[in-house]
């Protein structure tokens, strides 16, 4: 049994899986007929999903690959600014990444947020939720 130390969330990784990126995954959803979503259109209680931003992406959980998408599954407010959009979220969030190789989405954790924070949203990184291609994860 090795004891060597896992690595922390924000170390580079170079056993995770190439992905598609912030720009390649905005074209497979719109190849994919994911309808766009403004942050007015969102509901409380109504998952979505987001692209997250290539940057920004060492924040968020995933093995072997590295998520940069969100899905919300239980939105409870928006706030908007004029330069940047947030939504507080209570409850369950999925991530996944879309494989390089094969264009098949992958879960690859999820989030549990019991005290509300907020997720930074652009509008064109926004879309409706799709269960069919990024259902609720495993327990």
């Amino acid at each position: 049994m090795s004891h060597e130390p896992k690595p922390k969330p924000n170390d580079p990784n170079p056993e995770l899986k190439p992905r598609l990126n912030e720009e390649q995954t905005i074209a497979y959803f719109n190849a994919k007929n994911i309808r766009h979503l403004l942050t007015s259109q969102i509901r409380a209680g109504e998952p979505f999903l987001f692209v997250i931003d290539d940057l920004d992406c060492k924040h968020y959980p995933g093995q072997p690959y590295e998520s940069n998408i969100a899905r919300v599954s239980t939105p409870i407010e928006v706030s908007a600014t004029s330069v940047t959009d947030y939504v507080d979220v209570t409850g369950r969030v999925d991530y996944y990444a879309i494989d390089a190789a094969t264009g098949e989405p992958k879960w690859v954790g999820k989030s549990e947020r019991v005290v509300k924070k907020p997720f930074l949203i652009k509008d064109e990184n926004l879309f409706v939720a799709h269960d069919g291609l990024f259902p609720v994860g495993p327990k």
